[in-house]
């Protein structure tokens, strides 16, 4: 790429272009002139990084430095901050996790439990009809459980795919 100076100017037209670009290609180490457009088209490349690379460039093939970093962060949080911190860190005392504890229980989240059984649960005054209702409740919580279960088994074999579908009545 070499600057050039302009070869036609009109009077009648002010411009501020105060030169033209000539690109090249070399071809078996001979300079070949190419527009403009080959040049973007070959590099695959916009019109902003050939700009940027023609006003920025300090010698042949190569940019100006890139001076990113090299001033401290404004918004960096101070060495004697993070050093406290750490400190005060250091200073709790270490207690093994509750996943490693043999006492600790799992919660069971409420959303989780089934409202029937909750319901029977709580009832204080419960029927004949509700207890029968309820063993045929646990049956079936056994039955699709157990089928559950044996589809997981099968789900790892090619010609089998399980699926499960969680259904919330509102």
């Amino acid at each position: 790429m070499e600057k050039a100076p302009i070869k036609r100017t009109y009077v009648l037209h002010t411009s501020n272009r105060s030169s033209t670009y000539r690109y090249f290609v070399s071809v078996d180490n001979v300079e070949k002139e190419v527009c403009r457009k080959f040049i973007l088209s070959t590099l695959d490349i916009s019109e902003k990084i050939l700009r940027y690379t023609r006003d920025i460039k300090i010698d042949l093939y190569v940019s100006k430095h890139d001076n990113r970093g090299k001033q401290p962060s404004k918004i960096k949080t101070a060495d004697v901050i993070i050093g406290n911190v750490d400190r005060f860190i250091q200073m709790l005392p270490a207690v093994p996790s509750h996943h490693c504890r043999g006492s600790s229980s799992i919660h069971v989240p409420k959303k989780d439990k089934c409202t029937f059984c909750e319901g029977f649960t709580s009832n204080e005054t419960k029927t004949a009809e509700d207890i029968l209702k309820y063993e045929h409740h646990i049956e079936e919580k056994k039955f699709t459980h157990k089928v559950f279960k044996l589809d997981q088994l099968r789900s790892g074999k090619m010609d089998f795919f399980a699926a499960a579908l969680i259904c919330k009545k509102c």
